[in-house]
């Protein structure tokens, strides 16, 4: 059981500093592994800190999917070919354009968000 809860926490905190682009330090390593020898479970403190990042990543997405679908369904689809629109029972090349649309709208949504945290 704390091999396994070793091994979670060392591909978490792998995870973590690949994702936020961050160096992984030795030092990093021994001291969660510390940390984890002084008990199996993160403080609550963590727990919430880390529910708190899902959430707020979770809002941007929805957010940028009602954007992307409200851009592409009221905006763009009415003004495309008949071949780009999407068609609720296929998986047409609509749905690869709308997908699009909602991704580019998370980049910009992204990109804000990290230049807000940059200037604070």
């Amino acid at each position: 059981m704390v091999n396994q809860s070793k091994a979670a926490l060392r591909l978490s905190l792998f995870a973590n500093r690949w994702l936020f682009g961050q160096k992984l330090l030795a030092t990093d390593l021994a001291n969660s592994e510390e940390r984890m020898a002084s008990s199996d479970r993160p403080s609550l403190r963590s727990r919430i800190a880390l529910h708190f990042i899902v959430l707020r990543r979770l809002l941007k997405q929805l957010i940028a999917i009602i954007i992307g679908n409200a851009i592409y369904f009221l905006l763009l689809m009415p003004r495309l070919p008949a071949k780009a629109q999407h068609r609720p029972d296929k998986l047409d090349l609509g749905l690869l354009v709308d997908f699009w649309i909602c991704v580019v709208v998370y980049g910009l949504i992204e990109l804000v968000a990290r230049r807000r945290r940059k200037i604070r």
